[in-house]
């Protein structure tokens, strides 16, 4: 993640916060940072060797966007330094906005931008978050520091070779607006996916196939598919999205599993894929009965799937064994009782 600041900390640098390295995120809004004193010594070493990347001082939004000429795509990723109306001695937090301007208002001021790494910014305001609007799992800056010039830039060296492309898809140098080069990068992206769930590398598996769906959703954003080529894209996001519960499966995530089936499904309610693995995942929580409501469902859509048979018949078994195992505990109970009954009932010396 590369932000680009403008002249507002080089003529205020009393104004770098000085707090701990967290994202906070806002669903649709914007992702707040709290800075960490690393980061603030990068700016200010920036701005005292007069980096050409700090180029510009915007007094307001409006005046800024009229000046550039965004476009609406190109308003997104923007760095705003917002302070605290509830306490106005605290450090003033930075925003990164994720939406139009005019979804909302911000009265602070523009200092910057990302200029590398905004689909990661994108990702973390799609976070789950509480009711603070803080994410309900911990996202951390875990690394900051001045680049060096002539740095190259690489994110990281690809780990299959059919992926070749970078993990953001805003920096790939494709035409998303041709769906044929789209849909074979999509592939290429997904069958590295294949062949590290093959090797059992099921983490790294699963980055793959939510890059696979990065690359569509983002594509999305510009042309927006219709016909025959939405419903290719659609399938091919619930079969990324099956992938990653089998791998979640693999690795014993049933909860995540869950989730990833029942986004499946809301996308398309009639895979019976999406059940099946459902049922994997809710057997796996060891929810038989749910786990054979899901699996006969989808034995229903594909009545000749041998895996789903299979699974039932699976199912079915643990069921069977568990209620043997109960019927003897009972009968062990009734057992011991009787006989401590009949114990009880006898005369001191009959015992």
């Amino acid at each position: 993640l590369l932000v680009q600041m403008f002249k507002f900390f080089h003529n205020n640098p009393a104004s770098m916060p000085y707090v701990g390295g967290v994202l906070k995120v806002c669903r649709l809004q914007s992702v707040e940072f709290a800075w960490s004193p690393s980061i603030n010594e990068a700016f200010l070493i920036l701005s005292q060797q007069g980096n050409p990347f700090i180029h510009l001082i915007p007094p307001s939004i409006h005046s800024f966007m009229k000046d550039l000429d965004l476009a609406a795509k190109e308003q997104a990723y923007f760095v705003g330094l917002s302070e605290n109306i509830t306490n106005p001695n605290a450090l003033p937090q930075m925003v990164v906005f994720t939406s139009h301007w005019a979804a909302y208002e911000f009265k602070g001021i523009l200092v910057g931008r990302i200029f590398k790494g905004g689909d990661l910014i994108m990702h973390l305001a799609t976070l789950d978050t509480n009711l603070s609007g803080s994410p309900i799992k911990s996202v951390n800056i875990s690394e900051t520091g001045v680049i060096p010039s002539g740095f190259p830039f690489k994110v990281k060296t690809p780990d299959a070779l059919l992926d070749i492309f970078p993990d953001s898809p805003s920096e790939a140098a494709i035409n998303f607006a041709d769906p044929t080069k789209l849909m074979n990068v999509v592939y290429a992206i997904k069958s590295s996916g294949n062949l590290l769930f093959r090797q059992e590398r099921y983490q790294m598996a699963i980055a793959r196939f939510s890059k696979a769906i990065r690359y569509i959703n983002y594509a999305c954003i510009y042309n927006r598919p219709n016909g025959e080529l939405e419903s290719k894209m659609v399938s091919l996001v619930v079969s990324c999205i099956l992938h990653s519960a089998f791998c979640k499966i693999r690795l014993k995530d049933f909860s995540g599993a869950l989730e990833d089936c029942n986004e499946a499904l809301e996308l398309d309610p009639s895979n019976y894929k999406a059940y099946y693995r459902r049922g994997q995942a809710y057997h796996g929580k060891l929810y038989h009965e749910r786990s054979l409501f899901d699996l006969f469902t989808a034995l229903r859509i594909a009545p000749m799937d041998k895996a789903t048979k299979s699974q039932i018949a699976a199912v079915s078994g643990e069921i069977q064994v568990y209620k043997k195992k109960r019927l003897r505990s009972l009968q062990a109970d009734q057992n011991a009782e009787s006989c401590n009954a009949s114990t009880s009932g006898l005369q001191p010396e009959q015992r």
